[in-house]
């Protein structure tokens, strides 16, 4: 399969041409934080493959295997916000993680059982850089001296008021898993400075990529729409938050472990994957990403709708580009890719 000479996260084009230059500026940026990349590091080799499939020199092989697709995709979203966010007065906070996974596989896209591994600090680290587009004086929890629960893992001013963000990773697929999360999230927001605070829980190890990469043994089929494959994600997503919910004490959570905290009662889902979707403004198929936040809303959490709605467009990129609507928390959901 040949591959169209753009990338398409949601409902804009992103040409291949323009990663080259991203790419440079993301490894410039990494180096005046002292965060420097090794050669021939998981990073390193992430940022060659995705010049060189800017470039157009990838062999056959490589343009048909669903290997590409996921890494590339995965590694964006780090890209861009890097690259957007580094004239922010509060970006040197987010040295130490840089430093910390200067080596690493700068990926979220896949799953992985290591609680001990990359996945929750470059799951902090994304959020970090997407608050950057929507707060100010930005703190973030030292990835190696952890404040041991006592803060969230990112503070931020909105709006005047301090906010945490207590950023998580499921491992496992229980109820309980998810509940022991949350709870631990909101002791860290009530111990902290922060005035108020959310629970964002990454699922991204709930998600069968093998399904929405239309993975054949190694190599992509293109989906026919990107509603298609949308309608997949959701699915898949929806799955696995009812499932959850219907493990989990709602009353418990809602009436005990939320009732007079900071944290607002609400747990917001992430999760996203990279696919590949035939265009019709292009003769090949296009790399597409799709993302999602979903909210499992367990009481009155209208008080968290606006910076959940910010924090939303700043994930998906196009925070300075098209209001998304906001979240609501009558059914609990809000999707955009």
């Amino acid at each position: 399969m040949t591959f169209a000479d753009a990338w398409m996260p949601g409902d804009r084009l992103i040409p291949f041409s323009s990663l080259e230059a991203l790419v440079a500026s993301f490894r410039s940026i990494l180096a005046s934080t002292d965060a420097q990349i090794p050669p021939g590091s998981e990073l390193d080799g992430l940022c060659s493959l995705t010049v060189r499939l800017a470039r157009g020199e990838l062999s056959e092989r490589e343009r048909h295997e669903t290997g590409v697709i996921r890494r590339v995709g995965g590694f964006l979203p780090f890209l861009e916000k890097v690259v957007d966010t580094a004239g922010h007065p509060s970006f040197s906070a987010l040295s130490e993680h840089f430093k910390l996974l200067a080596n690493g596989d700068f990926t979220l896209n896949e799953t992985s059982n290591d609680s001990r591994g990359p996945t929750p600090k470059l799951f902090e680290l994304l959020m970090a850089l997407s608050v950057l587009r929507i707060g100010t004086n930005v703190e973030v929890d030292d990835p190696e001296r952890s404040s041991k629960g006592r803060n969230p893992d990112v503070l931020t001013d909105i709006d005047g008021q301090r906010w945490g963000i207590a950023c998580k990773v499921l491992y496992g697929s229980s109820g309980k898993t998810l509940h022991d999360a949350v709870e631990k999230g909101i002791d860290q927001v009530q111990k902290s400075p922060a005035a108020a605070g959310v629970v964002v829980v990454n699922i991204n190890n709930l998600v069968d990529y093998a399904a929405i990469l239309r993975d054949r043994d190694g190599t992509i089929e293109p989906w026919p729409s990107l509603e298609q494959s949308l309608s997949l994600m959701h699915a898949s997503v929806d799955k696995k938050r009812q499932q959850l919910v219907d493990e989990i004490d709602v009353d418990y959570l809602t009436n005990t472990l939320f009732h007079g905290k900071k944290a607002w009662p609400v747990i917001v889902l992430y999760a996203h994957a990279a696919t590949a979707v035939k265009s019709a403004i292009a003769p090949y198929p296009l790399p597409t990403l799709l993302r999602f936040l979903s909210a499992i809303p367990l009481g009155e959490a209208h008080g968290a709708t606006f910076i959940l709605d910010r924090l939303n467009r700043s994930l998906q990129d196009v925070l300075k580009l098209a209001a998304n609507p906001p979240l609501d928390t009558t059914d609990g959901t809000i999707e955009n890719v």
